[in-house]
């Protein structure tokens, strides 16, 4: 029921870059900042304005992919939209989530990076 350690190591690869796309979310929310407050009210053109903003904090590896060491995309959208992408090895639903095993992220969040096998590029914004 568990699966084979290959199949739990690419489940536990694939939970890392779905935190890690969690974190560039919440650092690109940071950039832009919130109603009323302090923020560039614009979108970063790239990661690399995440990395030099003093008020934005990211891990050092919290733009990079586990396994390829590559950066995860990153594409302006819109105004307020904007896309991150990343390839993942295994499937998380729903229907694919485990009791056994705890999220520790609310239920929202884990439904914005639910993905398929392959590349998959989620449609995000910021408020």
């Amino acid at each position: 029921i568990i699966g084979t350690p290959a199949e739990r190591r690419a489940k536990n690869l694939d939970n890392t870059r779905v935190q890690r796309l969690s974190e560039i979310q919440g650092a690109i929310q940071n950039y832009y900042g919130f109603k009323g407050g302090p923020g560039h009210q614009q979108l970063p053109t790239s990661f690399d304005q995440l990395i030099t903003d003093p008020n934005v904090y990211i891990a050092p590896d919290g733009l990079i992919d586990p396994v390829t060491k590559q950066r995860f995309e990153y594409r302006v959208t819109g105004t307020t939209a904007y896309e991150l992408c990343a390839t993942f090895d295994t499937v998380f639903s729903q229907e694919s989530k485990n009791p056994i095993t705890p999220t520790t992220e609310p239920a929202s969040s884990d439904q914005r990076f639910y993905h398929g096998v392959g590349r998959v590029c989620f449609p995000l914004k910021v408020t």
